[in-house]
């Protein structure tokens, strides 16, 4: 399966035990954290993530960005991203679901969520809502 997405969301540290996932950036600036490993790529630049490693990213170049995703094999992503992408509106997937939602998602398509993005600050309120305080861009 093959996914480009426009974006400047940070995603949250995740594990896929089904697949690897092999990242290309198009355009934008981004910090990908790969196990133990830190790398910043910008256009033209890849990655790759292995089955089984925790790894993040988030677009840091204070524009959105676009990467290309080839997940081998696909598993159960494609279902993944339909079920989010039913959150595309004026509110954001975090503001929609509880932290316990969010993780469910991610488990009944085979990930697991092991922290929280890489960049900005994130809080967990009483109710499991998932808010950002801060934004902070390091590079």
């Amino acid at each position: 399966m093959v996914l480009c997405v426009s974006l400047n969301t940070p995603a949250r540290t995740a594990v896929r035990g089904f697949c690897t996932v092999w990242v290309y950036v198009v355009n934008g600036e981004f910090q990908f954290e790969v196990g133990d490993e830190k790398r910043y790529l910008g256009d033209g630049e890849s990655i790759f993530l292995p089955r089984n490693v925790g790894h993040a990213w988030a677009c840091v170049g204070g524009k959105p960005g676009k990467i290309i995703n080839v997940y081998q094999p696909a598993g159960r992503m494609e279902e993944f991203f339909r079920e989010i992408g039913k959150y595309q509106g004026d509110q954001k997937i975090r503001e929609a679901l509880s932290m316990e939602e969010f993780s469910k998602l991610f488990s009944d398509h085979g990930m697991g969520m092991v922290g929280p993005p890489l960049v900005g600050e994130w809080k967990v309120d009483d109710d499991g809502g998932i808010t950002q305080s801060a934004l902070n861009f390091v590079k």
